[in-house]
């Protein structure tokens, strides 16, 4: 059994080879472009002319936060909130784009889990799923060596280490089984999505669904769509840790997993949500074999 469990964690495969490029590179890519797209409302969001002015996001916030932050560097040196805002967005950006270049992609990835946790922690208001798997995310490039391959690291230092990615992708495979798991077991111990309502309800809800100008309520007549649609994400999520662990499920299931994701993406408006939960996944299992190994 020791033995076993040995060689599943550890024993290298070939399908693994280039999974550590393609996390480093589709997570820092990602983040980079979600965090452009806040755009002018970043300021907005956090400057004392915001949505919500600073002093009152600190009534709410806790003590590791960017409204914290800002509120801390104004009244101890005065400094212009609007300067630090500007500095904190080429600093973010840059650590992005380091990551992205493997320029030490731990310590990159460090301070960018520093920053990102001001983000998150600072607007609780705005925050969703996306910035939670983000982090998430995050931490995964702080304990793998993403430097391993097409890095900028490697070139500058001229090393050519190899490492052995199965390990470090087996973790992630595991947390993926297990968070999967319980989301659909969750989802089955109660009847709101045995029934098809949390279907119904969640493409009728009113802060979601706005660029799709059609609309869905003629299917009212036909409930079972809702039911199947309901049960097919129970079996979808319960199962996923079995199915994703045999070769002739693996493409099927994951291909159910992303069209699960893009059906969120287009039905709710939730793109980055989708976006980060198709990366994870097709990280986690996709094939990652290099060209010139041979099946």
């Amino acid at each position: 059994m020791l033995v076993k469990l040995r060689r599943y964690f550890f024993d290298r495969r070939e399908e693994d080879m280039l999974f550590l490029l393609f996390f480093r590179v589709s997570v820092s890519l990602f983040l980079l472009i979600h965090f452009f797209s806040l755009g002018k409302d970043f300021n907005y969001f956090y400057s004392n002319d915001g949505l919500i002015p600073l002093r009152v996001q600190n009534v709410y916030n806790e003590s590791f936060s960017l409204p914290k932050l800002l509120d801390y560097l104004y009244k101890e040196f005065d400094l212009n909130v609007e300067k630090v805002l500007l500095s904190f967005k080429v600093c973010y950006s840059f650590l992005c784009l380091a990551l992205f270049f493997g320029f030490f992609s731990r310590l990159s990835s460090f301070f960018l889990i520093i920053l990102h946790l001001l983000l998150v922690r600072g607007t609780p208001f705005y925050s969703y799923g996306v910035d939670y798997f983000s982090s998430i995310a995050l931490f995964y490039c702080l304990i793998f060596p993403l430097d391993q391959y097409s890095s900028l690291r490697n070139l500058i230092l001229k090393n050519n280490f190899s490492v052995n990615p199965t390990p470090f992708r087996r973790l992630l495979q595991l947390h993926l089984g297990i968070m999967y798991f319980f989301s659909g077991f969750g989802k089955l111990l109660g009847f709101n999505w045995w029934n098809g309502e949390s279907i119904w309800k969640a493409i009728h809800l009113p802060y979601f669904n706005y660029n799709y100008a059609g609309s869905f309520d003629y299917l009212s007549k036909y409930p079972i769509i809702f039911v199947l649609l309901g049960w097919g994400t129970i079996l979808i999520e319960l199962l996923y840790p079995i199915f994703m662990n045999f070769k002739r499920t693996r493409l099927f299931w994951l291909l159910l997993v992303v069209s699960l994701h893009v059906g969120i993406a287009f039905i709710l408006n939730l793109y980055f949500f989708s976006a980060i939960m198709i990366i994870i996944n097709v990280a986690g299992f996709g094939n990652f074999r290099m060209e010139n190994q041979k099946p």
